[in-house]
């Protein structure tokens, strides 16, 4: 394993804890829709094509805030995916 100069878990730390803080906002935002740990994998995985698409749209039109918006959006499905995978509640996983 490679140990990471000062320098690089400075900016390692910078960029995830900035990323983080919009991720749960973001969830916040959303709190209404209730929590994800009863959602399938299927459902998941679609909704972050989704967010895929909305991405690559607000990129294509230089829409900073919007490309943001969705990179939180897309890594609020991931992390979703990855606590229901850790904590299996995805019945595609199960034995």
């Amino acid at each position: 394993m490679v140990n990471p100069t000062l320098k690089q878990t400075h900016a390692i730390r910078r960029g995830v804890n900035g990323f983080q803080a919009h991720m749960i906002l973001k969830l916040h935002e959303n709190a209404d829709k209730g929590l994800w740990d009863e959602c399938d994998y299927i459902y998941l995985r679609g909704r972050i094509e989704e967010e895929l698409i909305e991405l690559d749209a607000a990129i294509s039109k230089k829409d900073y805030i919007g490309a943001r918006e969705e990179l939180a959006d897309v890594a609020n499905f991931c992390m979703m995916i990855h606590d229901n995978l850790v904590y299996g509640r995805f019945k595609e996983f199960r034995k």
